[in-house]
């Protein structure tokens, strides 16, 4: 699967302090999954001056906006958001994969303009076991060759 798995959190702090790399996270806002243009949105924010991009490569790549720039895009359903997941068959799927969209509408009815959010996005392989991932490339490889 070729996409973003998305995750928004509250700062652990309530965002009384900048963000970084390594700022712990606090309550789940929202998660979801998208296409390859699933992050399109917040770097639009970014380049708008709206959201700082934190860095990252995919493993995760991490953003901090406010939330009245933040939930606008999500409340009533992230941009490209898949309402049901997909998954490959090496996944690793722990009791934490929701397998759908998922938004708390009861922690963004509580929303402060003010607050600083987190937002994480992974390449969905990165779940996967090392051994796991060494098969799976050998088998893209594979297939990539027959091209």
């Amino acid at each position: 699967m070729l996409g973003w798995h998305t995750s928004v959190y509250h700062q652990a702090d309530k965002g009384s302090s900048p963000a970084t790399t390594m700022s712990p996270t606090g309550k789940r806002l929202a998660v979801w999954q998208t296409g390859l243009g699933g992050l399109n949105w917040i770097n639009e924010l970014v380049e708008k001056g709206k959201a700082v991009d934190l860095g990252g490569n995919g493993y995760p790549s991490r953003y901090t906006a406010r939330a009245k720039h933040l939930i606008p895009y999500i409340k009533d359903g992230p941009p490209l958001a898949k309402k049901i997941w997909s998954s490959d068959e090496d996944d690793i799927l722990t009791e934490k994969w929701a397998g759908r969209t998922v938004i708390d509408q009861a922690e963004i009815a509580h929303w402060r303009s003010t607050f600083l959010y987190c937002v994480r996005n992974y390449l969905p392989w990165q779940s996967h076991k090392p051994e796991q991932e060494d098969a799976r490339i050998l088998r893209l490889a594979e297939a990539a060759h027959r091209l």
